[in-house]
């Protein structure tokens, strides 16, 4: 008897592996490991200074990943900035992608 859904798991929409921020000397995100789903929520939470703007402004485009990977629907993000149409940035709303 078959299975009533289909059993393949889909890929994640944005996935992220390993990734890190610095400012000199300063390690803002350190080895950050995340996967979203499409059609989800998700909230970053913590204290002031944890790297939650610093990793939304990699995911964005707007800083340059030192290390890591963050992939947009199987693609790298690496070295593609904002100004190539990737993303929005509106205070306090959530970002908007373009795929």
């Amino acid at each position: 008897m078959s299975p009533a859904f289909p059993t393949k798991a889909a890929a994640s929409l944005l996935k992220g592996v390993a990734v890190h921020k610095e400012y000199g000397k300063v390690h803002a995100v350190r080895g950050i490991d995340f996967a979203i789903d499409a059609n989800s929520y998700v909230t970053l939470l913590g204290p002031s200074g944890c790297g939650k703007t610093s990793l939304l402004r990699m995911i964005g485009g707007f800083e340059e990943i030192s290390s890591g990977l963050i992939e947009l629907d199987g693609r790298s993000l690496t070295g593609m900035g904002a100004a190539k149409g990737r993303s929005t940035r509106c205070f306090r709303i959530m970002r908007c992608f373009r795929i």
